[in-house]
């Protein structure tokens, strides 16, 4: 499923018929003169961004002086005339977005004295042909989105001058060559979206000069380099089929979650609704809260595992900004204007994944807004910009919401949204870096009955209460029955054990990491991260002072595991101000071993869950946690 988006579209006939005539004919006047001319400014000629049309004239071909020529960013239809491989003195060619195609004449071989070409969204066909490797000279090269054929990358070779290249989408296919490593000059290579096969060679990862490298949706295998150069700080290598153990899993972490066969969570789904603000702080839209994707690196995977984003590219003159803010005026066409001050944009390729979601069919809802450029009322240049961008599902006017809606259906586990960002519309309006995808938020949710996730803990939410409103009773309870204990401390003295006496012990075991120590010894079998989870909440449920208690939502949320349960550090005041013959209020226990102050409960299990509470007899609990085990299957 795929839908081109555009946010704000502008035409000027009139302009664009007077750039025409002034063109056509200045060239008709330099074709005519034939004269050379040392003139710098006769040197340099550019017809980009007028939305031109017709073919490129091959009297071009005759300006033999240029070394500057640019006809990016137009409509022109055809192929590439053969006489412009004349400009043997061209130094800069930009015909990025011109709407050329075809293949590249083999006239172009005589072009050695290029130092940038830009042929980045143009419909060209065929192999990328290997005198480009006799472009010596040659420091940025762009070629992407090629429609057919097959093409390796050998020609770089000599290419000792480079600092960046990008073959994203070219149909590049075989292996990253070995001596790649010679490149020092390289500062940021794309090779995304293509059909490489083979391992990463560790001379790529030492290259001191590279910054940004983009390996990604490729089929590169094998294990990744251990070390890398302190300067290459920005990777994306997601959708390869990379290995991973303990000795390079740290070496990008998250990586090994967005390989192409998802591992994680795969089969054993956790989710089934997802909800992200793009480029925000965490936001709550009535019922919904979107998630913070805040980050500004290439790509991150949510400590839960529940999604993912990716964002490759490099804008154009190194304009990288990826979280914009809306500083105009509030967004209108909707009640939740919030939702859309902030926002992710992408220099190319923007993507979300759904990690650990339930199959089934899904409504996915995404949130867009123009909050760049200027509205047309203010009649500003800069309003003069437009954005358009490609969404792919698999699985308009400035600051109004746009929301659009889709049907995916999970099979195996995973949802992708992709963003795609092909060269159409403006690139530097009103400033260079304006232009790709940009989205505001996104909203997952089934559009069938879960059986994990947050429908299926609403279906059980009896359970979820009754489990949960005893625990806050038993809180509240202890601090008024705390003073009557204290009024009855000189009759009663240590024979059994009262609440307070229990709840201590808890305290005493939560300190030493040896919760587990609550549990009926009779069971056998359950969940490890339910039962710390279920502890950690309960122990929160306790706290004297309501400041520190949670509310009921959000009790029901952390038991759920929609969200995490915080540090439990604070003990109540008044297992402090009681005494049970411990002066130091550390409530230590001798057959414990030394004391934490805090603990937190994630996903992530004990390194030796066999061994949590060594030597330490098992207190009595009233809560078998078997009961409500199926209640809580989501993360913990």
């Amino acid at each position: 499923m795929n839908l081109r988006v555009k946010l704000l579209r502008s035409s000027s006939v009139f302009a664009h018929l007077c750039c025409i005539f002034l063109i056509i004919f200045f060239i008709l006047q330099k074709s005519t003169a034939q004269t050379a001319t040392t003139d710098p400014a006769e040197g340099t000629r550019s017809m980009g961004h007028n939305e031109l049309t017709g073919p490129i004239p091959k009297e071009i071909g005759n300006l033999k002086e240029l070394y500057f020529l640019a006809f990016g960013s137009n409509n022109f239809t055809g192929s590439l005339p053969h006489e412009l491989g004349n400009l043997a003195k061209l130094e800069n060619f930009f015909m990025d977005s011109s709407g050329i195609g075809g293949e590249i004449p083999s006239t172009f071989g005589n072009l050695r004295s290029l130092k940038k070409m830009w042929a980045y969204d143009c419909p060209l066909t065929g192999k990328i042909p290997d005198f480009i490797g006799n472009w010596t000279k040659i420091e940025s090269l762009q070629i992407t989105d090629i429609y057919n054929g097959s093409s390796s990358i050998g020609f770089i070779r000599s290419m000792k001058n480079l600092t960046n290249l990008s073959l994203r989408n070219a149909l590049i296919s075989g292996n990253i060559p070995s001596n790649i490593g010679e490149l020092q000059m390289l500062k940021t290579l794309d090779l995304s979206f293509n059909n490489l096969t083979g391992q990463v060679t560790s001379a790529l990862f030492s290259i001191d000069t590279l910054t940004h490298l983009y390996l990604g949706n490729n089929s590169l295998s094998g294990s990744l380099p251990q070390q890398k150069s302190v300067n290459l700080q920005t990777m994306n290598l997601v959708g390869n089929n990379f290995t991973f153990d303990s000795s390079n899993i740290s070496v990008i972490p998250g990586l090994n979650c967005l390989q192409r066969n998802f591992p994680c969570n795969k089969n054993d789904p956790r989710y089934s609704r997802l909800a992200i603000k793009c480029g925000g702080k965490q936001l709550r839209v009535g019922n919904i809260v979107y998630e913070a994707d805040d980050g500004g690196a290439s790509f991150n995977v949510l400590n839960s595992e529940k999604w993912a984003v990716s964002n490759v590219g490099l804008f154009s003159e190194g304009q990288f900004n990826t979280l914009p803010q809306n500083t105009g005026s509030e967004v209108i066409n909707t009640t939740t204007p919030d939702l859309y001050q902030t926002a992710r944009q992408s220099p190319g390729s923007l993507r979300y994944y759904g990690l650990g979601l339930e199959n089934g069919v899904y409504n996915v809802s995404l949130f867009f807004a123009e909050i760049i450029y200027e509205d047309r009322t203010s009649r500003k240049w800069g309003s003069l910009g437009r954005r358009v961008f490609d969404v792919y599902i698999q699985a308009g006017g400035v600051r109004r919401a746009i929301r659009r809606s889709f049907d995916a259906n999970v099979t195996d586990n995973h949802l992708e949204i992709h963003l795609f960002w092909t060269g159409k519309g403006t690139c530097c309006v009103p400033a260079a870096g304006s232009y790709g995808p940009l989205i505001s938020a996104l909203s997952v949710t089934p559009e069938f009955q879960p059986t994990v996730g947050l429908e299926q803990k609403k279906n059980q939410i009896g359970l979820i209460v009754g489990i949960t409103v005893p625990l806050v009773i038993l809180g509240i309870s202890l601090i008024f029955v705390v003073f009557y204990l204290r009024m009855r401390k000189d009759k009663d003295d240590t024979e059994g054990k009262n609440p307070i006496e229990f709840n201590s012990n808890a305290w005493s075991l939560h300190e030493s990491n040896q919760s587990l120590g609550l549990l009926d010894p009779t069971l056998t079998e359950f969940d490890e991260n339910e039962a710390l989870r279920v502890i950690a909440v309960a122990l929160l449920c306790t706290q004297a002072s309501p400041m520190l208690r949670p509310p009921m939502s959000r009790v029901v949320n952390m038991l759920t595991g929609d969200i995490e349960v915080g540090a439990v550090t604070s003990k109540p005041s008044y297992l402090s101000d009681w005494d049970f013959n411990d002066v130091t209020n550390t409530f230590t226990n001798d057959n414990i071993g030394t004391s934490s102050s805090s603990a937190s409960y994630s996903k992530n299990k004990s390194d030796n869950p066999t061994d949590l509470s060594p030597g330490v007899k098992p207190l009595h609990s009233p809560l078998n946690i078997s009961q409500f085990r199926d209640a809580i299957s989501e993360g913990r």
